[in-house]
């Protein structure tokens, strides 16, 4: 019999994650790891000409910061703006209360109230075109944080780290849906999935694929495991230039943001005491 080992099932579980643009399920994490940066640059960035990340939302120097919820509405979508304004008081009740409550239940708690999380790249990082993206941003903020000393604004960084793994486990759950059957259809096998769910630290169901199940329903293909994860690489890296609309560009451009993601975490952690 030919077995998928565990160990590559969980590495390909962290090759590919779905979405474009924003992650709903990711929302908390990502505007956490936005607000962050905004609340370091702030500090870092004396000359206010010279701030990036959501400048019209920080007017006037006499004027304090914004606070989370004025930040995550003011870098929203008109769309999300639409969508979440029937509901807001209680988006913004969550927002002014994560400060004294963990980022877990607070993505919970925005999940289970329907936030919608789309950011307006222009609002939120103005000041280059390119920046309509949301790893453009992520990559362009975790070069603010890591230009700083290693003893500085380390709340702000160990944040920022804290949103960013958060972020990468709810992407990559959420992607299972759409990962197992792209896989399937590209390799022309059949994944048997796990009768229990598995869940994230914030409570996101994703099931995942019976390795063993998976093995014995396609016991006559040589080499799966290898195949399995070739497979998968090869989504992984392909290139958004020439990538087919739909379901492929979506794994693109969400590769993309996973890979950002990744490497942000890292930088910022050499940039930590």
């Amino acid at each position: 019999m030919t077995r998928v080992p565990l160990l590559l099932l969980c590495t390909i579980f962290q090759l590919l994650a779905q979405s474009v643009k924003a992650l709903n399920a990711a929302g908390a994490a990502e505007t956490t790891f936005f607000y962050q940066a905004y609340l370091l640059e702030l500090e870092y960035v004396t000359e206010p000409t010279r701030r990036a990340i959501a400048p019209g939302c920080h007017e006037g120097e006499e004027n304090p910061p914004c606070t989370y919820a004025e930040f995550v509405k003011y870098i929203s979508s008109d769309e999300a703006l639409l969508r979440n304004d029937p509901s807001w008081e209680k988006f913004s009740a969550i927002f002014d209360a994560a400060e004294n409550t963990p980022l877990v239940e607070t993505s919970q708690k925005l999940r289970e109230a329907g936030f919608r999380a789309e950011y307006e790249q222009e609002r939120l990082y103005p000041k280059d075109k390119e920046a309509k993206s949301v790893p453009y941003a992520i990559r362009k903020m975790r070069g603010i944080a890591t230009g700083t000393k290693k003893n500085k604004f380390v709340d702000q960084k160990t944040k920022m780290i804290e949103a960013l793994e958060l972020a990468a486990e709810v992407r990559r759950a959420d992607n299972m849906k759409y990962f197992i059957p792209v896989l399937e259809e590209k390799m022309g096998i059949k994944m048997e999935l796990k009768e229990t769910k598995s869940q994230t630290r914030d409570g996101l169901e994703y099931q995942m694929y019976d390795e063993a199940k998976t093995a014995e329903k396609n016991k006559g293909v040589e080499d799966l495991a290898q195949k399995v994860v070739t497979a998968a690489d090869g989504l992984r890296k392909q290139k958004r230039k020439g990538a087919a609309p739909g379901k492929q560009l979506d794994f693109v451009i969400h590769q993309t943001i996973m890979r950002e993601i990744e490497e942000s975490i890292g930088q910022l952690k050499q940039k930590c005491p």
